[in-house]
């Protein structure tokens, strides 16, 4: 799972998953790390890590698919969470980010950055 933030900072953690039964799935995390991120020379997004840690956590969520829309209404497929996977992160819907839609993020993150 990874997070980033628009001021540069970055946290990410690693993990394994299975399911647990059906619509069920625990995750195990088994590494943290963080640091800021920055577009490089080449336009190439780089991480600078400062944390990194080995960590031993389980959770386990119950998850429904559920068909969804985007923001200009195109159809999407959703994994809804029975409910948010931290404080910090308070959705529990997520959809899948594709590649044109990178794009278009890298794009606004070099306008920014300037």
């Amino acid at each position: 799972m990874y997070w980033s933030g628009w001021g540069g900072g970055f946290a990410a953690q690693r993990f394994t998953w299975t399911s647990g039964g059906p619509e069920m799935i625990t995750v195990r995390a088994h590494t943290e790390l963080d640091g800021d991120w920055s577009l490089g020379e080449n336009g190439a997004l780089e991480h600078d890590v400062t944390t990194l840690e080995q960590v031993d956590a389980t959770a386990t969520w119950y998850y429904r698919i559920i068909a969804g829309a985007g923001g200009l209404g195109e159809p999407l497929t959703l994994l809804e969470l029975d409910r948010p996977l931290d404080e910090y992160l308070p959705g529990n819907t997520f959809a899948q980010v594709a590649g044109s839609e990178m794009r278009a993020i890298r794009t606004l993150l070099e306008l920014w950055k300037g």
